[in-house]
């Protein structure tokens, strides 16, 4: 892989991988993944390497794109109530909320739905303002990250986990579940290229139209959860869910993008499809039963999501034992993972693969000192640490 978004190991890394613990640490990973139904919850940290931005990055680029506008005065504005703290989803989050409060305002009283004013700030808009500048703000967002990207890395990450693939209805264990918090396309291509069957609960092909019944199939290779929606999922105008559009298709009906689902967001949109089942979705596939083992790999994610960091400590209390959590993490110290780690409940069963070493639950099993370390929570050199090629 040639782009220069993409980092190899270092030769400090590479001594580090030859002792004799490290090498341990890894032989348990690949026993992990081979010998128990897999789920993967992916983060912004694995399309870094393709050169699309992690998420602070992401709200960088959009506030610029947005500054001269009426959305960018907004944003502004929500960004100064939460002293320059949050993202772009959590500043899209508010502003939807604040959407959500006036359509509720003109239907109990009986005002035109675009009618009433909201205040934010000093200033009050009313809702059809509110509503096209998230609009605009989801278009930017996707213009930055609707990018050609070389996928070879993520190609090799999915043939590795498929390659137990033979002809016929794949076994339970050969079924891999990528829930999925990005906006890009890179897993969902990945997999088609790899020849890879799947479902992401919309049926078609190039256009394609709300389908969950679809999570359900049992010839399918992969489901692919995407939980905060995709950039290539259109809302029409006064439709409920999602579709894909051909870019050849001539349509006269109002499309705007629905890619953004902001996860703090308290009203209707959390609360119907396609999210609320998506969720639901996501839920069933972490849930354990006594005769099963399963193992949750999270890659690329900073826990900076509540929602989402809730719903695994859920599955880990109700597992009894059953629910392996693997983090691969920069710092083990991280206050959502020193919890889980410490957890008198679960915490044996949280691994945790980070910069100064290797820790199961309380215990330290692998220690980097003395300026060792090893970034293999960076998605490429992860790849090539299951596919053996480091």
């Amino acid at each position: 892989m040639t782009t220069s978004f993409y980092t190899d190991f270092t030769e400090s890394e590479k001594e580090v991988l030859k002792r004799s613990d490290v090498i341990d640490a890894l032989d348990k990973l690949n026993s992990l993944l081979l010998q128990n139904k897999r789920i993967f919850l992916i983060g912004a940290g694995c399309s870094k390497c393709v050169g699309l931005p992690l998420m602070n990055e992401l709200t960088t680029n959009v506030l610029n794109a947005c500054k001269a506008t009426v959305a960018g005065n907004i944003l502004n504005e929500i960004r100064k109530q939460s002293n320059d703290n949050g993202t772009i989803e959590d500043f899209v989050s508010e502003l939807i909320d604040y959407l959500a409060i006036g359509e509720r305002r003109s239907a109990l009283c009986g005002d035109e739905a675009n009618a009433t004013k909201i205040k934010i700030g000093e200033v009050e808009y009313d809702c059809s303002v509110l509503r096209s500048s998230i609009n605009l703000i989801k278009e930017e967002i996707r213009k930055v990250i609707d990018q050609k990207v070389n996928i070879d890395i993520h190609r090799l990450f999915v043939r590795h986990l498929h390659n137990t693939q033979r002809p016929g209805k794949p076994s339970e264990r050969e079924k891999v579940d990528y829930i999925i918090l990005n906006y890009d396309t890179l897993f969902e291509d990945a997999l088609a290229f790899e020849n890879i069957t799947f479902v992401d609960g919309l049926s078609g092909n190039s256009s394609a139209y709300w389908c969950p019944e679809l999570f359900c199939a049992e010839n399918q290779y992969a489901r692919v959860i995407k939980l905060h929606g995709s950039i290539d999922w259109i809302l029409f105008d006064k439709d409920s869910l999602p579709r894909r559009v051909s870019p050849r298709i001539i349509d006269g009906r109002v499309a705007t993008s629905t890619m953004i689902y902001p996860a703090t967001t308290k009203y209707a949109e959390t609360q119907l499809d396609p999210f609320a089942r998506l969720f639901d979705v996501a839920r069933s596939s972490l849930k354990t039963y006594k005769e099963s083992q399963k193992v949750l790999v999270i890659i690329g994610y900073s826990f900076g999501d509540a929602h989402i960091n809730r719903e695994v400590e859920n599955a880990l209390l109700t597992a009894e034992g059953h629910l392996t959590v693997i983090i691969f993490a920069n710092d083990e110290n991280n206050i959502t993972i020193k919890r889980w780690r410490h957890s008198g409940m679960f915490g044996k069963n949280v691994l945790v693969y980070a910069d100064k070493g290797v820790f199961h639950g309380t215990k330290e099993i692998v220690s980097l000192k003395n300026g060792e370390a090893l970034e293999w929570w960076k998605f490429e050199k992860l790849t090539k640490l299951i596919r053996g090629e480091a």
